[in-house]
């Protein structure tokens, strides 16, 4: 059932986005929003960028548990590219469809994050203890 509403989420991502390019009038709109939008995209795939390396370094190692770890690293760095560009994406159209009237405070993707991160390191200790040496 989660990915149904992940598809959900994207196809109203896809109408919104078609909503905001048929309009024709410009809006007036601080300049510092959309860029600091943008700096949030660029840390989250800076991050994910050296969580990459970790993986790649993983891989090239010779064991079964450093390729098991750098596989659960990789995996980790692809979500953090996926779901930061699809809040960007998200963020973007609400700027341009002035649905936010605050700024908005999203604590939702750090968390999902960290657990996923969690989560991998949990697996990269269970891995390293049962098939170290």
């Amino acid at each position: 059932m989660p990915s149904i509403g992940c598809l959900q989420d994207v196809s109203q991502l896809m109408r919104d986005w078609k909503e905001v390019n048929a309009k024709e009038e410009l809006k007036v709109l601080d300049p510092k929003v959309p860029l600091s939008i943008e700096r949030t995209l660029l840390r989250w795939l800076r991050s994910a960028v050296i969580l990459s390396s970790l993986s790649i370094f993983l891989l090239h190692l010779g064991d079964k548990a450093s390729r098991m770890n750098g596989s659960l690293v990789g995996v980790a760095a692809l979500m953090m590219v996926t779901v930061p560009i699809f809040k960007f994406l998200r963020r973007s159209l609400d700027v341009s469809k002035a649905k936010a009237v605050q700024p908005m405070s999203d604590r939702g993707l750090v968390q999902a994050v960290s657990f996923i991160l969690a989560g991998v390191l949990s697996t990269v200790l269970l891995v390293s203890i049962v098939l170290g040496k």
